[in-house]
């Protein structure tokens, strides 16, 4: 899956004036990433009628499901974006996932509120993840024709608890065998402004409503579950689309604490794709048989990647281990059963995300970040997927620019 992010919402309520103008070469910049991210979303979702409820997709900022099957995307109602929250620190996401089977789509709305206790970004949790980055909080799923909603309380990314919740100016509205909590929440809402390209706070709105479940603890049935539904992109073998404890050779593109082998284009492919669904860098190992390993990228950010020489996942178990015998660089991955494959190693390749905000795209090697890698393992080759292409460079510099294949 994908996340391009063309431009950024500010979470303020004052107005953030901007000082400068996006330049030209920005714009266009940008126009012809978000031409090349739409190619990625399949026409149904393209044309589907969203004009009797005054919605509009933001289709270059949506996330496409790795089997093309749905795609999720933020949203505007009128013109403006809207940011739910239950409080000023706990803010939440609302978005449209677009399923298809067959010929048809369907359309749920899509809200992900975080608990206090949940350490991660809500800004990098989709249908696709939650359950592989441990989301702790609530999602809500509502057909776009419906006033009711399935809630599921989540633990750590495991559902524990499901609700039916809707809006009501009353309390307790439900039969005696319900069980109901009453509760409130508050959208700001933000409008575009083109001339500044920025999000501006225009007002807040209040819903309330009540979460009900039955009394005797049995659930009510769920249309979204599994069980009911495999189709959903959150049934991906009990994942989440996030890969397992160690990793894979399948085309799972990896996680925080998983690595994953392709051939070269799917690798390429895979770590561009997974940069934006991040925002964060993501870091590859170029093999002497041509293939890519896409190392964890737990602890990169979006203007650093880490090259280490041995990763570990969540629970302190070696899964990638990078050393050098008799001259030659080697990677060994490892998994639950041991050893599951060594391979020589040729390069080094890292993703430079478009740059959220900026008005320059970063084509070029870092000092004396990516310079000082190249330093430090002067017989591999040092590669950058940027928007411009992919670029060869050593510690002196660029070196070649082989153009955009494969991603």
């Amino acid at each position: 899956m994908f996340l391009l992010f063309l431009s950024t919402v500010s979470c303020d309520k004052e107005p953030v004036v901007s000082q400068n103008q996006a330049t030209p070469n920005v714009i266009q910049a940008r126009a012809n990433a978000a031409a090349n991210a739409r190619k990625d979303i399949d026409k149904a979702f393209l044309n589907y009628d969203f004009s009797k409820y005054k919605i509009t997709p933001l289709w270059d900022l949506a996330v496409v499901a790795k089997n093309k099957k749905s795609v999720e995307v933020p949203y505007t109602i009128n013109g403006k974006l809207l940011m739910p929250s239950v409080s000023k620190t706990l803010k939440g996401r609302q978005r449209l996932l677009l399923t298809l089977n067959g010929s048809k789509v369907s359309v749920l709305i899509m809200q992900y509120i975080p608990d206090a206790k949940f350490a991660g970004n809500t800004k990098e949790i989709y249908a696709e993840n939650f359950k592989s980055k441990k989301f702790t909080g609530k999602i809500t799923l509502q057909k776009i024709d419906s006033e009711e909603k399935t809630v599921w309380v989540l633990d750590l990314g495991k559902v524990s608890k499901k609700l039916i919740s809707r809006k009501t100016a009353k309390k307790n509205l439900r039969p005696t065998e319900w069980v109901c909590t009453y509760w409130e929440q508050e959208t700001d809402w933000y409008q575009w402004n083109s001339g500044t390209e920025e999000w501006y706070y225009t007002n807040t709105t209040i819903e309330y409503g009540e979460d009900c479940e039955y009394l005797d603890d049995t659930p009510p049935y769920d249309p979204y579950d599994c069980n009911n539904n495999s189709s959903w992109p959150w049934c991906d073998n009990g994942n989440g689309g996030g890969g397992g404890d160690f990793g894979s050779t399948t085309s799972d593109w990896g996680s925080d604490f998983t690595y994953s082998v392709h051939d070269q284009c799917g690798g390429f492919s895979g770590m561009w794709l997974r940069q934006f669904a991040e925002s964060k860098e993501i870091v590859g190992f170029l093999t002497s048989s041509g293939q890519v390993i896409i190392a964890p990228s737990n602890g990169n950010t979006y203007d650093r990647g880490i090259v280490a020489n041995a990763y570990d996942n969540e629970n302190g178990n070696r899964i990638l281990y990078l050393f050098q015998d008799n001259g030659t660089w080697k990677v060994e991955l490892y998994n639950s059963s041991g050893v599951a494959g060594t391979y020589d190693i040729t390069g080094i390749v890292h993703t430079h995300p478009y740059p959220i905000g900026a008005t320059t795209i970063n084509n070029f090697p870092s000092d004396p970040y990516d310079l000082g890698v190249a330093v430090s393992y002067p017989q591999l080759d040092h590669y950058i997927l940027t928007t411009a292409g992919k670029i060869h460079y050593n510690q002196n510099g660029t070196i070649s620019n082989h153009g955009r294949n494969c991603y």
